[in-house]
């Protein structure tokens, strides 16, 4: 089903197409912050239906992965349309030179592989049509967490694809923040790849506190970690112990 959202006064709109409903949803959050109409598709034909009944969409976040089809797909054909299409952006868990060359040469104003970061989106729409405000500068942090969908299965042998990317910092063997770029609500359970170092740990947490973006901070979700293997504690404990100091 498609997901309509538009919040007051909101200036023009943007289509997530995207068989991972964790994606689509991260995606909307992301936008809505930024004061856009947001719509959601998981399927080729229900994304040009989209477009056809929303002609203030100004981008289309096209996904590989679409239900039934290849975001390459949906990219041809709202480029088909002229100047009366979006701009397209084409994503992909794995973005192959082959891949990245069809979607330029269809028209996609640039190519981007998961997991996603909201600034390389940004700056993208901001080459192509001064779209969506810089946000703040970034701080220093202590590593990356990758939201993962562990439903949504990997063709090429993997079954956790990322799906969304968020500086982390303040980082302890139980919890973490994470700047989101829009709040997530309390209770969430989040599947997640955390990157500190050469370390990759996997856990699964749930959002403890939420922080809103405010003057000179940026807006994000502590989270408490509650399944994590010894293995990966053992790396978080003795990460926090070599490289704590310098976390801020």
């Amino acid at each position: 089903m498609v997901a309509a959202h538009r919040p007051e006064s909101a200036p023009s709109a943007v289509l997530v197409a995207s068989a991972s409903p964790v994606f689509r949803d991260l995606l909307r959050r992301v936008f809505l912050t930024h004061r856009y109409q947001v719509l959601t598709a998981a399927e080729c034909g229900e994304a040009i239906d989209v477009i056809g009944r929303h002609p203030e969409v100004v981008v289309a976040i096209c996904d590989a992965a679409l239900v039934g089809a290849s975001g390459l797909e949906l990219v041809r054909a709202l480029h088909a349309r002229g100047d009366s299409g979006p701009a397209t952006i084409f994503v992909a868990s794995h973005l192959t030179n082959s891949a990245i060359r069809q979607a330029r040469e269809l028209g996609a104003i640039g190519c981007l592989g998961k997991p996603v970061h909201f600034s390389d989106i940004s700056r993208l729409l901001r080459q192509h049509a001064g779209e969506v405000a810089p946000r703040e500068p970034r701080r220093r942090h202590a590593g990356r967490a990758s939201l993962v969908d562990a439903d949504l299965q990997d063709v090429h042998g993997g079954s956790r694809l990322p799906q969304v990317s968020w500086f982390a910092r303040d980082i302890s063997a139980s919890g973490a923040f994470f700047e989101t770029d829009s709040p997530l609500p309390l209770g969430t359970t989040l599947d997640l790849d955390i990157e500190i170092g050469i370390a990759r740990i996997r856990v699964r947490a749930r959002v403890a506190r939420v922080q809103e973006p405010a003057w000179g901070r940026s807006g994000g979700v502590g989270v408490s970690f509650f399944e994590v293997s010894p293995s990966g504690r053992e790396l978080l404990e003795a990460y926090v112990a070599t490289a704590g100091a310098e976390v801020y």
